[in-house]
């Protein structure tokens, strides 16, 4: 067991991109786009005069694992990746071809044997991977405490990244590149801050109207990011989100922010939120909304936000895999003077990372109140059972009928009930369970 510096980068869009490609191209186009990837990779080790067989311990079509004998290589490998992206992207003239990188860096024990590699220091640098955005560097503090003080001094703050499992890291963050497309016209996140304050009213306010506050999603930096494990039953996966908050004529007091993904209609078990307002941690409380002290957000501004969550299929026999894209539920609660005012915005996640506002979310694929309905017209459930049922959410039906593995919330539902459900969907199949309930990932 000897201590090394993991490094795990993940390119940015890699599975919409590789399954546009399978799909129109053929599976040997994904493997060229594998090793254009790679050529990145070697960028990287071009700058610290590494041998690809000494630190690669592991290629992952999207990115790769590497371990490095000190934290110092490990920055300098990170930050030259990203800048022969950087380097890549002006040299092309559509959004889909740039190329971003998300790397996440962790130091520990590490072991090796025959090709095969172990410690928790790597799925501690998966974990600052995912939590870190296109165009970063994120770092636990083992790694920062290596690094010289040139470099060292480059990172931003200390903050908290959450574990799979509910632990914490401290860690920090260094943005590298800008995350902006440069023929698209939309704003980067600098220029968005920049030219925040002082900012016209929205054109449907007119001069002098009270306009509560606005949210509207930003451009096409949302995503899902994938875990390795992605096919394997109740994998982790990360939801991370970009909006703009504007106020009016007067000022607001932001009290909490919270999102939740839905995967087909039915509400995943989000966890772990990690918020940002105009580019700086914000504490959320442990009710995983209430901010831990209020913002305030002058009148007539702009707030650029991004907001993060580990997330958890909604049934345990689901996988990552199985809940990509879907619907993204966004509550804010506010205070303009003496009143408190609560905003709820719905959005449909799209390929390429843009999100679609919707009116509200989708009914669950299986006991949705219209089927409940149907069951009782076909007279597969009597009218008095349908009367006990519907007093649940089509969400608590649904999850009741599917589940072994029920959280606390579920339990008070009486045994016969839940009997009831699941006999009204029968005893199918994994692969039957997953046609039903339009989980077939897109």
């Amino acid at each position: 067991m000897t201590v090394k510096t993991v490094v795990e980068l993940d390119l940015v869009g890699y599975s919409d991109i590789s399954r546009n490609l399978e799909e129109n191209l053929g599976a040997k186009v994904v493997a060229d786009f594998n090793k254009h990837i790679q050529g990145f990779v070697d960028a990287g080790l071009k700058a610290i005069k590494a041998r690809r067989k000494d630190v690669v311990k592991a290629t992952t079509g999207d990115g790769a694992i590497l371990a490095f004998a000190d934290p110092a290589n490990a920055h300098v490998f990170g930050v030259a990746v990203h800048k022969a992206a950087q380097t890549h992207n002006a040299t092309v003239s559509s959004a889909a071809a740039r190329r971003l990188f998300r790397i996440g860096i962790a130091t520990g024990d590490f072991h090796e044997d025959r090709g095969s590699v172990a410690g928790t220091v790597i799925s501690r640098a998966v974990r600052m991977e995912a939590a870190s955005e296109p165009g970063q560097m994120l770092i636990d503090i083992s790694t920062f405490d290596g690094l010289p003080l040139e470099y060292k001094a480059l990172y931003g703050q200390e903050e908290i990244v959450a574990g799979k499992r509910g632990e914490t890291f401290p860690a920090r963050r260094l943005n590298v590149v800008q995350h902006r497309s440069p023929d698209d016209g939309k704003p980067s996140e600098a220029s968005i801050l920049r030219d925040a304050r002082p900012r016209q009213p929205p054109p449907a306010a007119a001069a002098g109207e009270h306009h509560p506050l606005r949210l509207e999603a930003h451009g096409n930096e949302n995503y899902i990011h994938m875990p390795a494990d992605k096919y394997e039953q109740n994998s982790a996966y990360t939801v991370a989100t970009r909006f703009h908050l504007f106020t009016g004529d007067s000022p607001a007091i932001l009290l909490s922010f919270s999102g939740h993904h839905h995967a087909r209609g039915c509400v995943c078990l989000n966890d772990a939120p990690q918020l940002r307002i105009n580019n700086a941690a914000v504490k959320i409380s442990s009710d995983n909304a209430t901010l831990a002290s209020p913002y305030a957000l002058p009148a007539q501004s702009a707030a650029f936000v991004g907001y993060t969550r580990r997330v958890w299929p909604p049934l345990t026999v689901m996988s990552a895999a199985d809940c990509d894209y879907g619907d993204i539920e966004v509550c804010v609660r506010y205070r303009i003077g003496a009143s408190t005012e609560k905003l709820v915005k719905w959005f449909e996640l799209q390929p390429g990372g843009e999100m679609k506002p919707i009116a509200g979310g989708r009914d669950v694929p299986y006991l949705s109140d219209q089927h409940m309905a149907q069951l009782r017209n076909e007279g597969r459930l009597s009218s008095e059972d349908y009367d006990r049922l519907v007093g649940y959410s089509g969400d608590t039906r649904y999850r009741v009928a599917f589940s072994d593995n029920l959280s606390p919330n579920y339990l008070e539902v009486p045994d016969w009930q839940r009997e009831l459900l699941r006999k009204l969907v029968g005893q199918p199949s994994l692969d039957d369970l997953r046609r039903r309930s339009g989980f077939q990932p897109l």
